[in-house]
């Protein structure tokens, strides 16, 4: 069984832009909007959508896009919303 840390939508949103400015390409960008619950997430599952707006200003479009989604994966995979 897999176990995520709880957190507000405020430190999620923080914690994803400070592992996409750890990117060189992506250092200039970062995640907005609101993070949504899921209704019924999957057991053992992320209980958020991670379809999320990246803003900014992309040394490398193509890159920070990939480096973007890289990021959600591993975010998505050890940290819920409360």
């Amino acid at each position: 069984m897999s176990h995520r840390e709880l957190l507000s939508e405020q430190a999620l949103l923080e914690t994803l832009n400070a592992e996409l400015s750890k990117h060189a390409e992506c250092q200039d960008c970062q995640f907005t909007g609101t993070i949504h619950k899921v209704a019924n997430p999957p057991l053992n599952g992320c209980n958020w959508k991670t379809s999320l707006v990246v803003k900014g200003r992309p040394t490398d479009p193509q890159a920070c896009g990939n480096t973007a989604a890289d990021v959600i994966v591993s975010i998505a995979n050890r940290f819920n919303l409360e």
